[in-house]
């Protein structure tokens, strides 16, 4: 009785949760991970924050189960009744005058012993055994169910069969979607699973077999003597040095690079003159920023969508409060927003903006080095980043470099700043203890960090918090204010120059704000629940986000650096809110991937780039910024030149390639939250956008971004087969040559992008 019960807890443990957090997150819960999920306080609280719907869901089991109990007990007895009749008549009528027939039975029993058997059987006083008891029982004459239930259960078992055997016994997920909550923890897709399954497709790989993207550090005469954080692959190891292999761009097949191409001509002007000193960097991480919010955009869907929340036309009142929502971003990108009053003459800061840009991963730990580092995240769940060999060197790790580097100005005309010292500051409002991230900045190569727990420290840091914290994970970004003026200060007084790391945390879900910020300001109409309340409240939230981007320029004003401060703002990644995600958790839809990218600076003139970029293009092009704006002297920026040499992103201060020498597409890689189920993939040669299985019970999607920018008829098939043959039915032959072509890439790229970051899947962390 006691197995029983627990067995009955688990099931409505594992039962509410999975309802539960699919109301409110529309995704499923994947129990495979659960070894897997961080146990950390930040974590806990997570779980606790679905507390209340949990409970709620556990409470409808209960009662559900208390009033229908009965009824199921009686409906699961006639259904076993019929199946009982049928194995009593079979048996009566089929199975023993068979046994009675047999030779064997005829050569040991005369006809006589069965006329003695039956006698003494029938004799009375003779007791009756437990056999003769259990044949009665099964001689037939039990009360036969009603035909009305014979049939009904009959019939269902006789459809059971059928689709049992039509279905294909070949795919692992529909044996996947067979299986008991109960066991899915334990009996789900190997997690040691290696590769992409690319069976059923007709793609050519014989460009990639055999082929690696590793080999040995080149040697640079301007490294230390001692090993430097990031740039421990150039050192020689002793015993076995294969684990030294380092990423070298020549080798790998994917790598295209405009490095040798010339600057744009806007800038090359500007570079020229030397109008554009890059003293200091500040790459700002804006959380959960959709690229059509920053700034809102006109004729997009959110905008259709608050029309049709109100079903006529959207209140004037209503129109004033959206056009005054994102100046900030208005002036940044030089974009007129929806109902701005903007004009689209009005001057922006200058620089360059990207329109269509993908993040390296859709979980912010895993976003946060891909641009930091200018790698894409391993394509595994959850934080393992910060226990593995991150492959490149990250600017932080970059800028120490510069350091060691003896920079001989005598004779040469530079600038004062230019010969100043890096130092490197990371900064965010909210925890960093959530999966492990206190262990991942460092490993970033950042030394200093403030956070919440800093903030509330006074023996670290000399601003204590002067609000309460407003959701889960923080304080508002404001708390920041006064950290970002004394680094920049301090930055300025101690002559070096700042690389300062920040991440927003205030357009994070559920989306609360400080006083007197309104998180419920009207925004959308009959927005009291579901999709349009979502929605209000994130909108409300990123008109929070652009008053903190414009608070920050106004203190690079105060503290007499904006014109010298190259400031870069990337989403970490987007949120899927019109398609009723509230997290980018198991979210395949490109709303998740689309992010703003900004790279602003006022002596640079405005730059727009409309090809598909991604964000680990974001290093390559600060380096190369740095190099031919001439803001770094001469040794450095010989050794910056080298080091930009070894990244895969292009330069976004050149043109942009398409192809590599040997006509492949320049594909691009992000890897979804939470890593290790799907991986995200397009090339710039085509509008098409490919998902990927990385574990066999998960679909195949696709979707064509240019005839279909809001993926409402991509193409979901757990079966490769029959995946390529619905994309060639629906988008045509090109489209499905490009699948095959992109699944064997797929394949290629998984095993070594775990090669790069010397992870087994096989081997506990």
């Amino acid at each position: 009785m006691t197995f029983v019960i627990l067995i009955s807890l688990l099931l409505l443990f594992m039962a509410s949760s999975n309802i539960s957090f699919y109301f409110v997150t529309d995704a499923e819960i994947h129990w495979r991970q659960i070894s897997s999920f961080h146990q950390d306080a930040a974590g806990f609280k997570t779980l606790m924050y679905g507390l209340t719907g949990f409970l709620i869901t556990a409470a409808c089991i209960l009662i559900f189960s208390w009033v229908s109990a009965s009824y199921v007990y009686e409906f699961t007895g006639s259904v076993l009744g019929v199946f009982s009749w049928i194995t009593r008549w079979a048996w009566s009528t089929v199975i023993r005058p068979l046994l009675c027939c047999s030779r064997k039975s005829r050569a040991f029993i005369s006809p006589a012993d069965y006329e003695d058997a039956e006698y003494l059987l029938k004799e009375p006083g003779v007791p009756s055994s437990p056999v003769s008891e259990s044949l009665d029982g099964i001689s037939g004459d039990s009360a036969k169910p009603s035909k009305t239930c014979r049939s009904v259960v009959l019939a269902a078992t006789a459809v059971l069969c059928l689709l049992s055997a039509l279905r294909p016994h070949h795919d692992y997920a529909y044996l996947f979607l067979s299986w008991s909550v109960l066991i899915s923890p334990f009996v789900g897709a190997p997690y040691c699973f290696i590769g992409v399954d690319v069976a059923g497709f007709l793609g050519d790989d014989r460009w990639l077999k055999g082929r690696s993207s590793l080999g040995v550090a080149p040697h640079w005469d301007f490294l230390p003597s001692e090993s430097i954080p990031g740039f421990e692959d150039w050192y020689s190891c002793t015993g076995n040095c294969t684990e030294r292999l380092h990423y070298d761009a020549k080798k790998d097949p994917l790598h295209i690079s405009n490095l040798e191409d010339p600057i744009l001509d806007t800038l090359r002007e500007v570079f020229d003159q030397k109008n554009a000193n890059i003293k200091h960097v500040i790459l700002i991480k804006l959380e959960s920023t959709r690229s059509d919010v920053f700034p809102l955009l006109k004729d997009t869907r959110i905008i259709d969508t608050i029309q049709e929340s109100y079903g006529h036309d959207i209140p004037e009142e209503v129109q004033r409060r959206l056009g005054n929502l994102t100046p900030t971003a208005e002036y940044l990108t030089g974009f007129t927003g929806a109902f701005s009053n903007r004009s689209s003459t009005a001057a922006s800061r200058g620089g360059i903006v990207a329109t269509d840009a993908f993040t390296t991963g859709t979980y912010t730990l895993k976003s946060l080095p891909g641009s930091l580092c200018g790698i894409t995240p391993l394509a595994a769940d959850f934080n393992r980043e910060y226990n593995h060999h991150i492959y490149q060197p990250c600017l932080p790790h970059i800028f120490n470099l510069l350091n060691t580097i003896p920079n001989d100005t005598k004779g040469s005309k530079v600038d004062e700043y230019q010969t100043w010292p890096w130092k490197s500051l990371y900064m965010q409002s909210v925890t960093d203890t959530y999966d492990n991230q206190n262990l991942l900045t460092p490993k970033l190569g950042f030394h200093d960090w403030i956070t919440k727990e800093t903030l509330e420290d006074p023996k670290k840091w000399k601003h204590p918090p002067t609000t309460e914290p407003v959701c889960l994970y923080g304080y508002p970004d404001e708390e920041l204010r006064e950290s970002l003026r004394d680094a920049i200060n301090d930055a300025e007084e101690s002559h070096q120059r700042l690389f300062l790391a920040h991440l927003t945390g205030a357009t994070h879900e559920p989306w609360t704000l400080p006083e007197p910020w309104d998180f419920d300001r009207e925004l959308v109409g009959h927005s009291n629940g579901g999709m349009y309340r979502n929605l209000k409240r994130y909108l409300n939230a990123i008109g929070y986000g652009d008053w903190w981007m414009k608070t920050v320029f106004e203190i690079l004003e105060e503290t007499g650096v904006a014109n010298d401060t190259l400031v870069v703002m990337a989403g970490d990644h987007g949120i899927s809110i019109l398609e009723d995600y509230i997290t980018p958790y198991d979210d395949p839809h490109v709303g998740a991937f689309r992010v703003p990218l900004i790279l602003s600076h006022p002596h640079l003139p405005p730059v727009t780039i409309n090809s598909s970029v991604s964000l680990n293009q974001v290093l390559p092009t600060i380096l190369d910024l740095l190099i031919s704006s001439d803001s770094l002297p001469s040794a450095s920026a010989s050794a910056a030149s080298k080091v930009l040499s070894l990244y895969e992103g292009q330069s976004l201060i050149r043109p942009q390639r398409y192809q590599t020498s040997t006509g492949h597409p320049d594909y691009q890689f992000q890897v979804m939250n939470t890593g290790g189920t799907w991986l995200s993939m397009r090339s710039r040669t085509k509008p098409y956008r490919l998902v990927v299985p990385l574990v066999p019970d998960i679909e195949w999607r696709f979707s064509d971004l240019a005839s279909d920018p809001t993926e409402e008829h991509a193409i979901f098939k757990f079966d490769a087969r029959d995946f390529a043959g619905a994309v060639r039915h629906h988008f045509g032959i090109d489209a499905e040559s490009w699948v095959n072509d992109a699944a064997e890439v797929a394949r290629w790229w998984v095993k070594e992008n775990r090669r790069r970051w010397r992870y087994d899947p096989c081997k506990a962390d």
